[in-house]
């Protein structure tokens, strides 16, 4: 089994991924980037609309910090969200430094002021290269097409000591000093997704079966607008939020609007799978965009070809569109460095959760997140490399690591019966009755499957229900039938344990101090 070395093993390669790692590497500090299939494949290059920072006069941080926490229906953690929103603008202009080539800033859903920076709708792609190109320059290391299996792991010191990966059918080892998880979200969990199909959250639940912790992991995002293929009855493609910035118009088969394009993304998409249940049908109308003199093909060329393949135009025809899982609040607890409570694993970006978020993100909010916590975590492993890390010795720990017959034949299996399930029961709307069908019937596979590979997903699949089954209201993205208001009682964060307990923590995570495992 083949064994490489490095200092920082960083698993994932969007926009947390890339900037940690040309960071670190500035730092002189040796850093390996692996990717589960190619270095593009990640939800930052997929990224449409923009990046969120209050540059402009007519705007302020302390704005943007308003518009998040309102967005975020009050459960978005203040001290970590002022961090968000002060520092996102310089991390921005660096962007700008590297020649990233924003063309103009405009305005998306619940935010009050024009601070989107976005190059046509492609920000995600212009952004990605210029990280990407910086980081080359610096020589950092990449490893593309490689799944993750588990993590290296030495219980009696609590440290990872690497990861071990899957690459052209044979088992690598990676040894590193720290890991840092920058593999993004789980919302390819569900049946219908924005994201590549590995963000399906299989390294959240194997760092949480080391006996990491899970903050809101209830929460997931259903962007409102996916073109929908009438046709084969599925969805494409996203349609980004900032179209409807621009000022396109929702409507039903009748051309009737029912809803404010702009409200926070969880209120559009429930009015929209509403209208569904109801039996209509939703568009998107780009017209109104035209009466503004905004020319579509040149401010949305990638959305506009995407649309015009399945022989519609948008300069004429509504636009079919249905909500789609998109985006976890929830992830690995983190504090605002990117410290879990193993002392050498660190995350950063949607893998982690910081409570910034809360129950609802504001539109744009992601990339700058991205870009905030993986700077703060790569001068916190710095800190901590120059201290303690740069002498750990793993070498005989990870020679003697020999994989059990799960591991050896790793498979990654289809999980549409998990996805099936979560789309179906722990969706848009929830009630107790189906939360109960989804625990139940995910915790049944997670017992018989013995692919190593689903059961986790099964159990990550079980512990999402059980948060949105214990929490007895309605916030943000986690909308129930039988509770259908929000409940002071549930102003805090949930918090699930290794032991698969929840508790629930106060908001405000400024003095809560991630307990290192001993």
């Amino acid at each position: 089994m083949e064994t490489i070395k490095t200092q920082v093993l960083i698993i994932g390669s969007g926009a947390s991924g890339l900037y940690a790692a040309s960071k670190l590497k500035e730092f002189d500090i040796d850093v390996l980037v692996v990717s589960a299939s190619s270095l593009k494949e990640n939800s930052s290059y997929y990224a449409q609309g923009g990046i969120a920072a209050a540059l402009l006069e007519e705007d302020s941080p302390y704005l943007h910090f308003k518009d998040t926490l309102r967005a975020g229906h009050n459960l978005c953690a203040p001290w970590n969200t002022q961090i968000l929103v002060s520092e996102g603008p310089k991390r921005v202009i660096e962007l700008f430094k590297l020649k990233v080539p924003f063309e103009g800033v405009t305005k998306e859903g619940a935010h009050s002021r024009r601070r989107i920076w976005y190059v046509k709708d492609e920000t995600g792609k212009a952004i990605w290269k210029g990280l990407y190109t910086y980081a080359k320059t610096l020589n950092v290391n990449f490893l593309e097409n490689s799944k993750f299996i588990d993590f290296i792991y030495n219980p009696s010191e609590n440290l990872v000591c690497g990861a071990i990966f899957l690459k052209d059918n044979k088992i690598i080892k990676i040894q590193s000093n720290v890991v840092l998880l920058a593999s993004g979200g789980w919302a390819s969990l569900y049946e219908f997704s924005s994201n590549p199909p590995l963000n399906n959250g299989y390294v959240t639940i194997s760092a949480y079966l080391l006996g990491c912790e899970l903050l809101d992991p209830e929460f997931i995002q259903f962007h409102p607008t996916a073109f929908y293929n009438e046709k084969d009855k599925k969805i494409e493609f996203l349609i980004s939020e900032s179209v409807r910035g621009e000022g396109a118009y929702l409507v039903d088969e009748k051309g009737n609007r029912f809803v404010d394009e702009l409200a926070p993304r969880d209120v559009v998409a429930r009015a929209i799978f509403k209208k569904y249940k109801e039996g209509h049908k939703v568009f998107l109308d780009f017209k109104p965009i035209m009466k503004k003199n905004i020319d579509i093909k040149t401010r949305f060329p990638y959305i506009y070809k995407k649309i015009k393949n399945f022989n519609l135009d948008p300069e004429k025809d509504l636009i079919p569109v249905s909500p789609v899982a998109h985006y976890t609040m929830g992830g690995i607890f983190t504090d605002s460095f990117g410290q879990t409570n193993i002392k050498n694993l660190f995350a950063c970006g949607e893998v982690a959760c910081t409570g910034v978020h809360g129950a609802n993100r504001l539109a744009s909010n992601s990339l700058l997140e991205c870009l905030v916590f993986s700077n703060r975590t790569a001068y916190k492993i710095k800190f901590l490399f120059e201290r303690e890390f740069k002498n750990l010795k793993f070498d005989s720990f990870v020679k003697s690591i020999t994989l059990d017959d799960r591991f050896n034949n790793f498979k990654i299996e289809k999980i549409k019966d998990i996805s099936k399930l979560l789309w179906k029961y722990v969706g848009i709307e929830r009630n107790e009755e189906d939360l109960k069908k989804a625990y139940f019937s995910l915790e049944n596979i997670e017992n018989k499957e013995n692919n190593i590979y689903k059961k986790r997903l099964a159990k990550l699949g079980k512990l999402i229900t059980k948060a949105a089954l214990e929490r007895k209201e309605s916030r943000g993205a986690h909308y129930r039938l039988d509770y259908p208001k929000p409940k002071k009682e549930y102003e805090k964060h949930t918090l699930i344990k290794s032991d698969e307990q929840i508790a629930y923590i106060e908001k405000n995570l400024k003095d809560k101090v991630i307990k290192i495992k001993t």
